[in-house]
């Protein structure tokens, strides 16, 4: 069998043609002549792997296999297979030898479209293994080249910045907002922000809740619990319908867990992909508060000044946040301006403790693993945090009516309707509060996701449900 290979020997390109039986390991110079100090000649080994042979005084050496090219030289049991002709990446070799050849090319080359070439080529990607050339920007604000780490660059122009696949600019582009890989979703970024966008336009969204996929409230006007992907702008579906003031809501598992908040309200569930509700607990007096996980269920009762699982229950003066972790259920009670916490086992013997009192009109509560958080909804209200374990009142805003709050690993969030409603956050025990999004209404629950806030704006015709990028 006929075979090429290009090789780069020196500053000499030199073709390589091979059958199947070619020189011993042994074999010198093909001809007589004399050959000249440092002069490299490809020759053919019997192994079949890519060989050479030096000038050594004045005539050519053994012809030897060249290292880095390839697997091992092979025998009559068959080496490890590289590149070469004698097997597949990772096989043996077959039995009737010839080892693992290589590509034909030298240890800082590789093979490209038949042909050897220089591994930091541009034109050819960078690294060992990629073929693919090193793109330039496709608005031509940017040529690819390869970087001294192997790796394909992009050099822009302009004053943008080098993004994976673009140049971008990071004051106006919504997939590179601000940073690179900063996605606005379905938002717009201006001066390097991200900006507000809106998903839907329900009668009067109440509760709502998230997960990587879709966004779910509750809509007490229509009397629904409605979704919209995450991704999409003014539109929705309805998933549950003909319900009884619907308020609170959670998501576990594949289920929407809600309350409809009533004199004789219920607690009940619906699929996500939608069907009829399945009623959880009924005759509940006015259920409020909720919380769950794949393990536990608990409910605020503002008729009965209870929280409850549905099986215990302890006295609560008007619950109306209630969040829990492996060993308690925290919750406010609004009429006593209490934060106060149970035994997660609400039939324990071990009585409810208040964390701290003297607060003013305390309502939405949020945890993490050291700090208890809370906003006090009234006028002249804020944003605080205790640590689990006792310690100093931390206060995060003083804002005119905060709605809502949330955390996650590096920030606490929360909604206020101070100057016409915004979102604003701050580090989670220190910082500067920083506002988020302005204009946005009457305010009323939010929720967080990995990348992205969303909530609830109530009433008629300024009602929707708005979501923004994490900054």
């Amino acid at each position: 069998m006929l075979r090429q290979s290009l090789s780069r020997l020196g500053g000499l390109t030199v073709v390589c043609w091979w059958f199947g039986v070619g020189c011993s390991s042994t074999s010198t110079n093909e001809s007589s002549r004399e050959c000249t100090a440092g002069e490299v000649q490809a020759c053919q080994h019997a192994s079949g792997c890519t060989a050479q042979k030096a000038c050594e005084g004045e005539a050519f050496g053994a012809c030897e296999c060249m290292t880095g090219a390839g697997g091992s030289s092979g025998s009559s049991a068959g080496g490890s297979a590289g590149a070469g002709a004698s097997g597949g990446a990772g096989a043996s070799g077959g039995a009737s030898g010839g080892g693992s050849g290589g590509a034909g090319c030298l240890s800082d080359e590789k093979q490209c479209a038949g042909s050897c070439v220089p591994r930091d080529d541009a034109t050819y990607g960078c690294g060992s293994a990629s073929c693919d050339a090193c793109p330039d920007d496709p608005g031509g604000n940017g040529v690819g080249s390869c970087a001294s780490d192997g790796a394909c660059s992009l050099a822009c122009t302009g004053g943008l910045e080098a993004c994976p696949g673009k140049c971008a600019d990071l004051t106006s582009d919504a997939q590179h907002c601000g940073r690179c890989g900063h996605d606005c979703l379905t938002g717009t970024c201006s001066n390097g922000k991200c900006r507000s966008f809106t998903l839907a336009n329900p009668q009067d969204p109440l509760g709502i809740a998230a997960d990587d996929t879709t966004v779910f409230w509750a809509d007490a006007g229509a009397g629904e619990i409605q979704s919209a992907p995450r991704g999409s702008a003014n539109q929705h579906d309805t998933i549950a319908s003909g319900l009884n003031n619907p308020f609170a809501l959670v998501l576990v598992g594949s289920d929407v867990v809600f309350v409809e908040k009533a004199t004789n309200g219920a607690v009940r569930s619906v699929a996500k992909a939608g069907g009829l509700p399945v009623d959880v607990a009924t005759s509940q007096a006015t259920p409020s508060a909720l919380a769950a996980d794949s393990a536990a269920l608990y409910w605020g009762l503002e008729g009965s000044n209870q929280i409850t699982d549905g099986t215990a229950s302890r006295a609560a003066s008007n619950p109306q946040g209630i969040v829990f972790d492996a060993t308690g259920v925290y919750f406010t009670e609004f009429a006593s301006g209490s934060i106060r916490r149970a035994p997660r086992d609400l039939a324990d013997a071990a009585p409810s403790a208040e964390l701290i009192g003297s607060q003013t009109k305390p309502t939405a509560i949020a945890l993490n693993d050291t700090h208890v958080f809370w906003v006090n909804r009234d006028s002249s209200g804020g944003v605080y945090a205790l640590p689990k374990a006792g310690g100093s009142l931390i206060t995060l805003d003083t804002t005119d009516t905060p709605y809502d709050v949330e955390v996650d690993a590096t920030h606490a969030y929360w909604l206020t309707r101070e100057n016409g409603g915004e979102l604003r956050r701050r580090g989670l025990t220190a910082g500067s509060v920083e506002t988020l999004a302005t204009g946005l209404g009457n305010v009323h629950s939010l929720a967080l996701t990995s990348d992205a806030l969303y909530w609830t704006v109530q009433h008629a015709s300024l009602a929707k449900v708005q979501g923004l990028a994490k900054p």
